[in-house]
C-alpha cells in the first residue's frame, strides 16, 4: 500500500516548482514545439525575368503619362475648358480609383463607367469627341492603372470602357503605344 504523507509533504510537493520543460531546438519553456529562435532568411535576387517584366511596366507607366500629358483635346474637336470642366466634375470619382481601400476603387469605377457611358444629373453621357479627349489624356493613366488592380471588377470595368471607347472613336492611335504594351504583359505571350 501507499504511504501516508503528511500535509507539510504534500504541501511542499505543490508548492515545488518543476523544471521548465524545453522544446526539442530550443523552445520557450513550458511551450514544447514552440521555439523562441527566428530565422531570417535573405531575400533571393529577384530572376532576370522578373526584373526586365519590372522595368517594362515602369517604362509603360511612365508612356502612359506622357502620352497623356501630351495630348491635344483640340485633335479630338474638344475645347481645353470643356475637357476641364468635365474632367472637373468626375474629379473625385477618377481620384477614388487610386483609393487603398478595394470597395472604394470598385464603386469608384463602377460609377465612372455609368457617368461616361450613360451620365448623371451632374455629368453627360460623353460623345464621341469627349471620350476621345478623355481616354486618350486625363483618363488614359487611371485606366491602365485599373488593368492591374486585385479587384477583377476594376479590371473588367477598365476593358469594358476601353472597348467602348474604341467603338466609338475615330483614332486609336494615341491609346496603342501605352494599351499594347499592358495588352501583352497581361496576356503573357507575343500574339
Amino acid at each position: 500500500m501507499a504511504q501516508k504523507k503528511s500535509v507539510d509533504e504534500i504541501w511542499k510537493e505543490l508548492n515545488a516548482r518543476p523544471a521548465p520543460r524545453m522544446a526539442a531546438a530550443g523552445g520557450i519553456p513550458n511551450l514544447p514545439g514552440i521555439s523562441s529562435i527566428t530565422r531570417t532568411v535573405p531575400k533571393a535576387s529577384a530572376p532576370a525575368q522578373v526584373q526586365v517584366e519590372e522595368e517594362a511596366l515602369s517604362a509603360s507607366r511612365e508612356a502612359a503619362r506622357k502620352a497623356a500629358a501630351a495630348y491635344d483635346p483640340a485633335k479630338a474637336g474638344i475645347a481645353v475648358d470643356d475637357l476641364t470642366s468635365y474632367v472637373a466634375s468626375m474629379q473625385r470619382t477618377i481620384n477614388c480609383l487610386a483609393d487603398p481601400d478595394r470597395s472604394t476603387r470598385r464603386q469608384a469605377a463602377v460609377t465612372l463607367q455609368t457617368k461616361i457611358m450613360q451620365g448623371d444629373a451632374a455629368t453627360p453621357a460623353a460623345n464621341a469627341s469627349m471620350l476621345q479627349a478623355l481616354v486618350c489624356g486625363p483618363l488614359l493613366v487611371p485606366l491602365v492603372n485599373m488593368m492591374q488592380d486585385v479587384v477583377e471588377k476594376c479590371r473588367v470595368i477598365a476593358v469594358e470602357l476601353l472597348l467602348h471607347a474604341a467603338r466609338t472613336i475615330t483614332d486609336l492611335s494615341p491609346l496603342l503605344p501605352v494599351l499594347v504594351p499592358e495588352l501583352l504583359k497581361r496576356m503573357g505571350h507575343l500574339p
